[in-house]
């Protein structure tokens, strides 16, 4: 993972693309973003999106910005939401502890064939709350994993 992706660099939210299940009805993707590598013995979640739009086939740093109209809480220049992560950011860069080793970053992208109710995940989204939520919807999923480490 390069430098400008991390704390100590820009901290920017990498692009990603991707394709659309074939021949499946897509509504809405889920984009979580986490490490199993940290220093605690659970996943440290460094990003949790929802209400992706299913016409979109990638995401790049822009989508990430904070909607300046601050209309919707918790919405994104993407069009899109976020929810309660780590830190107080809608993404955590990665920041391994200096010394600790590689750490993987999972960029992981589910695709949902019925929307989440905004309703049903409380104010803030919790990962709990959107996986609960996306059971029985999962209609394509897909990873990319990037690799950080702090010497």
């Amino acid at each position: 993972m390069g430098i400008d992706f991390t704390q100590d660099g820009a901290g920017s939210f990498p692009a990603l693309s991707w394709k659309r299940p074939p021949r499946v009805p897509v509504r809405e993707y889920v984009l979580v973003v986490e490490t199993p590598d940290g220093p605690s013995d659970h996943p440290i979640l460094h990003g949790l999106y929802y209400g992706i739009p299913p016409v979109f086939t990638g995401v790049t740093n822009d989508d990430f910005a904070v909607e300046a109209s601050r209309q919707a809480p918790y919405a994104l220049a993407g069009g899109f939401r976020y929810g309660q992560n780590l830190g107080t950011t809608p993404y955590l860069p990665p920041s391994p502890p200096l010394g600790h080793g590689p750490h993987r970053y999972h960029f992981q992208l589910v695709a949902l064939g019925n929307p989440l109710d905004p309703q049903r995940l409380g104010r803030v989204a919790r990962l709990e709350n959107v996986t609960r939520e996306s059971q029985g919807k999962v209609v394509g999923w897909g990873e990319w994993v990037g690799v950080y480490e702090r010497k």
